[in-house]
Order: C-alpha cells, then sequence, then structure tokens
C-alpha cells in the first residue's frame, strides 16, 4: 500500500497522520488522473505505484498547484465514491502540510 504521511519536519519519524492509497483506487482512476499534463503535480503524483519512483517528499512549493489539481478534479460531480473520498483527504493532507510548511512535511511511501 503507498501511504502519505504528515509528519514533523524537526521529527520525521514522529507521524502526526496518514493516509492509504489502495491500489484499486490508483488502478481504477489513473487514466482519468493521467489526462492532468504530464508536469502537474498530482499527475507526478500518481503516475507510479510501486517501489521507489513511488515515493517523495511533497515540497511545500508544490503543494498550491497540488491542491489546484485536485481541486478541479473534485468539481466534477461524475467522480466515483472511492476517487473522491482519497482526494478529499490527500486534499486534507496537502492543507494541513501546507499550512504549517514550517513545522510539518508531507511524505508518499511505497511498500
Amino acid at each position: 500500500m503507498r501511504q502519505l504521511l504528515l509528519s514533523m519536519r524537526a521529527s520525521p519519524g514522529v507521524i502526526v497522520d496518514w493516509l492509504g492509497m489502495d491500489e484499486q483506487v490508483w488502478e481504477d482512476h489513473h487514466a482519468r488522473v493521467m489526462c492532468l499534463p504530464g508536469n502537474r503535480p498530482l499527475a507526478v503524483f500518481w503516475r507510479h505505484y510501486y517501489g521507489s519512483s513511488a515515493e517523495m517528499l511533497l515540497a511545500p512549493e508544490l503543494l498550491p498547484d497540488l491542491l489546484d489539481d485536485i481541486d478541479g478534479l473534485l468539481q466534477d460531480p461524475r467522480l466515483p465514491p472511492s476517487l473522491t473520498d482519497f482526494l478529499v483527504g490527500m486534499r486534507d493532507l496537502c492543507e494541513r502540510a501546507r499550512l504549517a510548511a514550517k513545522r510539518m512535511q508531507l511524505t508518499v511511501i511505497a511498500d
């Protein structure tokens, strides 16, 4: 499972909150998300699910654009509940990381 971890910058091992990304969500909605331009943060995030290529630090500078990508998709009333639920959870973590960028960081791990 791939996970988004909100942690303290001073102590990255201290996890404040997390969100799991089920493989089925990634797979079922890959084509929809990959319709975004390839350099958009959500497309970059969604591109890989497995291994080290799926792991990343979501830098504070990327969070506003990532939030824009998520908000754009969430405006579609036809989104399936599984994608909506994941994007709402991801949006919450991204917003919290953006607001507390000096204290917290958002990382993605794949296990």
